[in-house]
């Protein structure tokens, strides 16, 4: 079963996209059909090496993100309720 969209919280040291940003970034896509980013800094410090990992900057606002945030929420809860799924 893929997912439509996967979400990755990237993060950086200074101009640098930590390693682990983009291994998870490389395991998001297996799973996912979509992934997005979020990463909480200057953006163009980190989008070249992002958009390398096929990743468009597009910028919002912290209410823009909370509101896609528990939409999302409230979509995939109601899957993971109907379906009874547990961590393991």
């Amino acid at each position: 079963m893929g997912l439509s969209k996967v979400w990755v919280f990237a993060e950086s040291d200074g101009d640098k996209v930590k390693t682990i940003s983009l291994e998870m970034l490389a395991k998001a896509r297996e799973l996912g059909d979509a992934v997005e980013c979020v990463y909480a800094g200057v953006a163009a410090a980190v989008a070249e090496t992002l958009g390398k990992q096929g990743l468009q900057p597009t910028g919002g606002t912290p209410a823009q993100l909370g509101q896609t945030t528990r939409m999302d929420l409230e979509r995939w809860s109601v899957v993971v309720r109907d379906a009874k799924i547990q961590p393991d």
